[in-house]
């Protein structure tokens, strides 16, 4: 017979460091100033590079005058987004309609959102890069933003990408998701009701049993059992529906303790006749014999 042999299995120690406080490895570096971060590396012949934005949502680029950013000393290249289009690959594209426009590192034509970028300076420094970009001149003609969907797929709306000539996706992708929240929104509103109808019936049976008297408490009890009852059954909760079945809960426990009340008498009536039973033991009880004739008194102690 062939025996199979396993691998012995590891044994773990105890984690002693588990709920511990433990001496940090790596802080006394970075509290010592001596950290490596990327803007600390330097290497031979590198460049710093700054990035004129768009300060528009919705902007098409007129003209872009670079020649003040190029004449900075320390300046080696100010690309704008034309330039970049043409030694560049386009990015990855993953929509609105990747087969009908390009997205490029830098802005060609207009600007899409605050933030794009729209200029690139590169230079020797950080400090000139940013000082090159304040150089250059940007003249931008303003388009009308668009900063919703439902803006964007409405009959006349501006179009973000000319290429798409219209957002029937759009209006697509938010007809599904008005659809699918539409009955989400049903079904919640249904089980809130369900809820809220049941928090008033429980709201009003408490008051009523605040108004009387603590004796009410088990009829509470009741109704709010009931309407745990109901609401499991049912997503809509009817004021009826708790009212018969407390009332049928009440009856059910008012026979439940007139049953034990009668077990309890009968089991009592029982235990007593046992206990007069094996105190007499059916016999007669027998008188103690007097030391005195008969007619005659005991004497009395106080003479």
């Amino acid at each position: 017979m062939t025996t199979t042999e396993h691998p012995p299995t590891r044994v773990h120690k105890e984690r002693t460091w588990v709920g511990q406080s433990i001496r940090r490895l790596e802080d006394p570096k970075f509290l010592l100033g001596k950290g490596g971060y990327i803007d600390d590396m330097r290497v031979r012949g590198m460049l710093h590079a700054a990035l004129v934005r768009s300060p528009h949502a919705h902007a098409r680029i007129t003209a872009i005058d670079t020649s003040a950013a190029k004449a900075l000393p320390g300046v080696f290249a100010v690309v704008t987004g034309a330039e970049a289009a043409e030694i560049t690959n386009p990015m990855p594209d993953f929509g609105p309609a990747a087969d009908k426009h390009v997205w490029r590192c830098l802005a060609v034509d207009k600007v899409r959102y605050v933030g794009e970028g729209v200029v690139a300076v590169l230079a020797e420094s950080r400090y000139v890069a940013e000082d090159a970009a304040d150089l250059v001149q940007v003249e931008y003609e303003l388009l009308e933003a668009v900063a919703a969907p439902e803006k964007a797929a409405q009959d006349g709306a501006p179009l973000i990408h000319d290429a798409l000539e219209d957002y029937t996706h759009i209006i697509e992708a938010i007809d599904t998701v008005s659809d699918d929240a539409l009955r989400r929104k049903v079904a919640l509103d249904e089980g809130m009701k369900a809820v809220a109808d049941a928090e008033k019936e429980m709201l009003t049976t408490l008051n009523k049993i605040e108004e009387s008297n603590a004796k009410d408490l088990p009829r509470f009890e009741f109704a709010l059992k009931a309407a745990i009852d109901t609401t499991s059954d049912s997503e809509e909760l009817s004021q009826e529906d708790v009212k018969t079945r407390t009332t049928e809960l009440a009856t059910q426990d008012l026979k439940e303790k007139e049953a034990k009340q009668a077990a309890l008498g009968t089991k009592e009536k029982e235990e007593k006749k046992i206990a007069e039973k094996t105190a007499d033991d059916g016999k007669p009880k027998r008188k103690a014999p007097s030391l005195y004739k008969a007619g005659e008194k005991p004497p009395d102690d106080k003479k």
